[in-house]
Protein backbone atom coordinates (compact mmCIF):
# COMPACT_ATOMS: atom_id res chain seq x y z
CA UNK A 1 0.00 0.00 0.00
CA UNK A 2 1.44 3.48 -1.42
CA UNK A 3 1.53 6.46 1.07
CA UNK A 4 -1.03 8.20 -0.60
CA UNK A 5 -3.43 5.46 -0.18
CA UNK A 6 -3.18 4.52 3.44
CA UNK A 7 -4.85 8.15 4.21
CA UNK A 8 -4.60 11.96 3.10
CA UNK A 9 -1.04 12.82 2.74
CA UNK A 10 -0.44 16.40 4.15
CA UNK A 11 1.68 18.99 1.95
CA UNK A 12 3.43 21.33 3.47
CA UNK A 13 5.49 24.26 1.16
CA UNK A 14 8.68 25.33 3.08
CA UNK A 15 10.23 28.97 1.99
CA UNK A 16 14.29 28.91 2.98
CA UNK A 17 16.79 30.57 1.50
CA UNK A 18 19.36 28.56 3.20
CA UNK A 19 20.08 25.09 1.47
CA UNK A 20 20.96 23.58 5.20
CA UNK A 21 18.41 24.62 7.01
CA UNK A 22 15.53 23.87 4.23
CA UNK A 23 17.26 20.62 3.76
CA UNK A 24 17.35 19.80 7.80
CA UNK A 25 13.65 21.57 8.33
CA UNK A 26 12.51 19.26 5.53
CA UNK A 27 13.89 15.92 6.79
CA UNK A 28 12.00 16.95 10.17
CA UNK A 29 8.81 17.33 8.33
CA UNK A 30 8.92 13.69 5.91
CA UNK A 31 10.13 12.33 9.26
CA UNK A 32 6.15 12.88 10.53
CA UNK A 33 5.19 11.53 6.96
CA UNK A 34 4.61 15.15 5.71
CA UNK A 35 5.11 16.22 1.74
CA UNK A 36 7.15 18.64 1.85
CA UNK A 37 7.78 21.15 -1.56
CA UNK A 38 10.92 23.15 -0.96
CA UNK A 39 11.61 26.82 -2.58
CA UNK A 40 14.57 28.96 -1.99
CA UNK A 41 12.37 32.69 -1.27
CA UNK A 42 9.34 34.04 -0.80
CA UNK A 43 8.35 34.80 -4.58
CA UNK A 44 9.10 31.04 -5.02
CA UNK A 45 6.94 30.11 -2.64
CA UNK A 46 3.86 32.44 -3.77
CA UNK A 47 3.98 30.91 -7.44
CA UNK A 48 4.42 27.44 -6.21
CA UNK A 49 1.50 27.96 -3.88
CA UNK A 50 -0.89 29.17 -7.33
CA UNK A 51 0.47 25.95 -9.14
CA UNK A 52 -0.63 23.93 -6.54
CA UNK A 53 -3.59 26.16 -5.06
CA UNK A 54 -5.84 23.64 -2.86
CA UNK A 55 -3.52 21.14 -2.39
CA UNK A 56 -1.35 22.85 0.41
CA UNK A 57 -1.77 22.14 3.91
CA UNK A 58 0.43 24.54 5.34
CA UNK A 59 3.02 27.39 4.25
CA UNK A 60 5.79 27.36 6.53
CA UNK A 61 8.57 30.64 5.72
CA UNK A 62 10.95 32.60 7.45
CA UNK A 63 10.01 36.09 8.94
CA UNK A 64 12.82 37.73 6.95
CA UNK A 65 14.28 36.97 3.31
CA UNK A 66 14.78 39.45 0.72
CA UNK A 67 12.79 41.32 -1.62
CA UNK A 68 9.34 38.78 -0.62
CA UNK A 69 9.62 38.29 3.13
CA UNK A 70 7.72 35.71 4.87
CA UNK A 71 5.27 38.61 6.54
CA UNK A 72 4.55 39.58 3.14
CA UNK A 73 3.72 36.30 1.72
CA UNK A 74 1.18 35.35 4.46
CA UNK A 75 -0.38 38.39 3.91
CA UNK A 76 -0.60 37.49 0.20
CA UNK A 77 -1.53 34.35 0.81
CA UNK A 78 -4.25 35.43 3.36
CA UNK A 79 -6.33 37.65 0.25
CA UNK A 80 -6.25 34.49 -1.69
CA UNK A 81 -6.73 31.86 0.42
CA UNK A 82 -7.82 33.51 4.16
CA UNK A 83 -7.93 30.01 6.12
CA UNK A 84 -4.49 28.82 4.42
CA UNK A 85 -2.28 28.35 7.70
CA UNK A 86 1.32 29.48 7.49
CA UNK A 87 3.88 29.31 10.30
CA UNK A 88 6.36 32.27 10.24
CA UNK A 89 9.99 31.24 11.67
CA UNK A 90 12.25 33.90 13.16
CA UNK A 91 9.68 36.64 14.48
CA UNK A 92 9.68 38.84 16.68
CA UNK A 93 6.57 40.71 18.69
CA UNK A 94 5.75 43.18 15.88
CA UNK A 95 5.42 40.14 13.56
CA UNK A 96 2.75 38.37 16.00
CA UNK A 97 0.94 41.74 16.01
CA UNK A 98 0.31 42.66 12.44
CA UNK A 99 0.13 39.02 11.52
CA UNK A 100 -3.68 37.91 10.72
CA UNK A 101 -5.28 35.06 12.80
CA UNK A 102 -3.75 32.21 10.31
CA UNK A 103 -0.51 32.48 11.07
CA UNK A 104 1.65 31.52 13.69
CA UNK A 105 4.24 32.62 14.83
CA UNK A 106 7.86 30.74 15.93
CA UNK A 107 10.88 33.32 17.52
CA UNK A 108 14.23 33.34 16.96
CA UNK A 109 16.26 29.96 15.21
CA UNK A 110 14.24 27.08 14.53
CA UNK A 111 15.32 23.69 15.59
CA UNK A 112 13.29 20.30 13.32
CA UNK A 113 11.85 19.25 16.43
CA UNK A 114 10.45 22.74 17.52
CA UNK A 115 8.96 23.05 13.49
CA UNK A 116 7.38 20.04 13.70
CA UNK A 117 5.13 20.89 16.82
CA UNK A 118 4.56 23.65 15.67
CA UNK A 119 3.44 22.23 12.19
CA UNK A 120 0.76 19.62 13.60
CA UNK A 121 -0.55 21.82 16.00
CA UNK A 122 -0.99 24.32 12.46
CA UNK A 123 -2.29 20.98 10.29
CA UNK A 124 -4.57 20.41 13.70
CA UNK A 125 -2.80 17.75 15.02
CA UNK A 126 -2.04 15.81 12.46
Amino acid sequence: MSERTAGPVRRVLLAELDVQLRAGLAAALRSARLEVVEVANGFAAFRRYMQLQGEVDLVVAPRYMREYDGLALARGLATLAPAMPVLLTGCGAECARSASQNVRVMRGEVAGAELLAEARLALGGA
